[in-house]
């Protein structure tokens, strides 16, 4: 008689289904880790695109714009000035918000706030409004007595706006309007923090006397 078969024990078979299901398991913790890390490479590399096709675009469209200003305001040797509006005012450091600039501070580094130290060999020129009843006046004044300029002298000049006096960085308030120029002539378009060689100032409030 052939030999009898013994049927596979269940402690066999348990053994088989859980052997195959752990290699079922190891095999879809591969695949998910796998398909984790193309996503990330896919992410970082759709991030990359972005950021580089932004600043590319941002940098586009800067140069288009600044093309289209006017011959006058566009920069030929770079920003020896900057204009703006100051935002605070602490002894010799001067904090003002610029303007006139095209910039985003996640490329070019720098925004538009801008800090400016003031040194004591510092050039403080203040620019203030004369009154409109002032200036009324000297105007016609200028128009009865200035149309008839003396043969072989140069006319005299209209009455000016504007009354410029020596300041001193007390004269700086918030609200004024400054233009910086830097001590050592540099570019400022990029320049976060600024050593004034000259500071223009031009005051909110205004004088009733022009002289």
């Amino acid at each position: 008689m052939p030999p009898i078969q013994q049927a596979p024990s269940i402690h066999h078979t348990s053994r088989t289904v859980l052997v195959v299901l752990l290699l079922i398991m190891l095999s879809a913790g591969l695949v998910l880790v796998i398909l984790k890390n193309i996503g990330s490479i896919n992410t970082a590399s759709n991030a990359g695109t972005y950021e580089t096709g932004y600043a590319d675009g941002f940098r586009a469209a800067r140069e288009i714009a600044t093309g289209a200003l006017p011959a006058a305001n566009q920069p030929t040797n770079g920003y020896a000035t900057l204009s703006g509006t100051v935002t605070a005012a602490q002894g010799n450091n001067i904090e003002f918000w610029a303007s006139g600039l095209i910039l985003d501070e996640a490329i070019d580094g720098v925004g538009m706030e801008r800090m400016v130290t003031i040194q004591d060999d510092t050039e403080i020129i203040l620019m203030q409004q004369v009154s409109n009843d002032t200036l009324t006046a000297a105007q016609r004044s200028f128009i009865l007595t200035g149309e008839n300029p003396i043969a072989g002298q140069d006319p005299a000049s209209p009455p000016a706006p504007f009354r410029a006096s020596e300041g001193t960085v007390a004269d700086i308030a918030v609200g004024d309007t400054i233009t910086v120029e830097g001590a050592d002539g540099q570019d400022l378009a990029l320049v976060a923090e600024i050593t004034a060689g000259k500071i223009t100032v031009i005051k909110t409030t205004t004088v009733e006397n022009e002289n």
